[in-house]
């Protein structure tokens, strides 16, 4: 009994049900300072330069953060932004001026990030995080630019790819477009 108590605090190898962890709107701007620390140790390093963070910080005033957390931990979190902002990447790719037959209020996803020892829960978290931002906002569906290997996963949640094998300047893999519906 002492082992399993011992492995349940280990933050590498947490045991517990997916259902411990619990999905809510960061609505105070003390919840969106910890998500944002906390993600900051899992952006890439070409996502830590001045001009990233300065992007980051004006799109993380205007957005919608969702906090993941078990046992009033945050392990994780997503945030989604109107795309009538400059700083959101679709629009700085000029996506949008390009895109035809778009939904009407909609959202972009960005900077999706959990915990190592909770990954495996991911797609299970993005459903949950779906239904609550169904519930929640006025928002119908999602836009989500992400390297090509996440498709399988936001396949998973049932949406569409809009478009594949997008090169981004300075990166060397491929990225896609996907619609999913909230």
């Amino acid at each position: 009994m002492t082992a399993m108590i011992q492995q349940e605090t280990q933050p590498d190898n947490p045991v517990f049900e997916q259902s411990q962890i619990m999905s809510s709107i960061a609505r105070k701007q003390c919840q969106v300072s910890e998500i944002i620390e906390l993600r900051k140790s899992y952006l890439a390093d070409d996502l830590r330069n001045d001009d990233m963070m300065r992007i980051d910080e004006k799109l993380d005033e205007m957005s919608i953060h969702v906090g993941y957390y078990h046992d009033k931990r945050l392990v994780g979190a997503i945030r989604f932004s109107d795309p009538v902002s400059d700083f959101t990447y679709l629009n700085r790719l000029n996506f949008y001026q390009y895109a035809v037959n778009m939904p009407d209020r909609f959202l972009e996803v960005s900077r999706f990030f959990i915990v190592p020892g909770y990954r495996r829960y991911c797609v299970n978290l993005l459903f949950d995080t779906c239904d609550l931002m169904r519930k929640e906002t006025q928002y119908g569906y999602y836009l989500a630019l992400a390297q090509n290997h996440y498709t399988k996963i936001y396949r998973k949640l049932g949406t569409t790819v809009l478009y594949s094998g997008i090169k981004l300047r300075n990166k060397d893999s491929e990225y896609c477009i996907s619609l999913g519906k909230f």
